[in-house]
């Protein structure tokens, strides 16, 4: 009898553990499916929707900041205003142009890569590919500048 209950006992817990592992198994397949599918459409709405308008406002609105912050504490009033003038000009040029490349060739890359690793990867190389690029602007700008006055 005690045999018995303990036979019992084993083998509910194994059947338990087996179909608990079944079901997490089955449930996370479920769940990385539609997490892929999911991601995927979000990721071509961004992209091609929403990337080069949020690209466009982003650049002018860290441009203008930076022209402000920098600027005004390094310049006289011509300098300001002059930099300031060339930061939004360039950033929207560079900010629409960027934002339509990165977006739709990235975009929808970066996406369909289901590796959370390879999209961290993918969103480390394009923050410094700009910010490469926007540091060898501002170089290229204050020595523009320097040179006038």
């Amino acid at each position: 009898m005690l045999l018995g209950l303990l036979e019992s006992m084993l083998l509910g817990l194994l059947e338990s553990m087996l179909l608990g592992l079944l079901e997490s198994m089955l449930l996370g397949l479920l769940g990385l499916c539609c997490w892929a599918y999911l991601s995927l459409l979000l990721g071509l709405f961004d992209s091609l929707l929403l990337g080069p308008l949020e690209y466009v406002l982003l650049g002018l609105l860290e441009y203008v900041l930076l022209g402000l912050l920098e600027y005004v504490l390094l310049g006289p009033l011509e300098y300001v205003l002059l930099a300031l003038l060339e930061y939004v000009l360039l950033g929207l040029l560079e900010s629409i142009l960027l934002g339509l490349l990165w977006s739709i060739l990235l975009g929808p890359l970066k996406y369909l890569l289901m590796c959370p690793l390879e999209s961290m990867l993918l969103d480390l190389l394009e923050s410094t590919l700009l910010g490469l690029y926007k540091y060898l602007l501002q170089g290229i700008l204050e020595s523009k500048l320097l040179g006038l006055h």
